[in-house]
């Protein structure tokens, strides 16, 4: 070969990669799923409570591809029972009720446990594809 380079084991790296992207996909999607009810677990533990409804409607959603996901309420929940929504007032507070957070202090309590979830999630598909 004059001036040139050959590559050799092109299958077999192009094998690993894809294995590696179905187990990713898999894995991630585990850990986020794991983080969306941690985190929906501990806001319900934080959420105040008077006729508990908020606690009991507070949940999580999370995206077709599970790589993310959502915490909170759904203004339907609280219409079909014929309710304003005011899960922002308790939240956020009004001029006449001080704030009772519960969404933003779980978030910001389990956000690096998902990280680390999802870098262990990560490191077990490298593992796996390398098999």
């Amino acid at each position: 070969m004059s001036g040139g380079f050959e590559v050799r084991g092109v299958t077999g790296l192009v094998a690993n990669l894809r294995a590696f992207d179905r187990i990713a996909v898999a894995e991630i999607g585990d850990a986020m799923e794991r983080g969306a009810k941690d985190t929906r677990d501990l806001a319900r533990q934080l959420c105040a409570v008077d006729t508990g409804f908020m606690r009991e409607h507070l949940d999580y959603e999370l995206t077709p591809e599970r790589r993310a996901y959502t915490v909170g309420w759904k203004p339907e929940d609280f219409a079909e029972a014929g309710l304003p929504f005011y899960p922002p007032f308790v939240e956020l507070g009004t001029s006449n009720s001080p704030a009772q957070p519960s969404l933003f202090p779980a978030h910001e309590t389990m956000q690096p446990h998902v990280q680390s979830d999802i870098g262990a999630a990560l490191r077990r598909s490298i593992e796996g594809s390398a098999k």
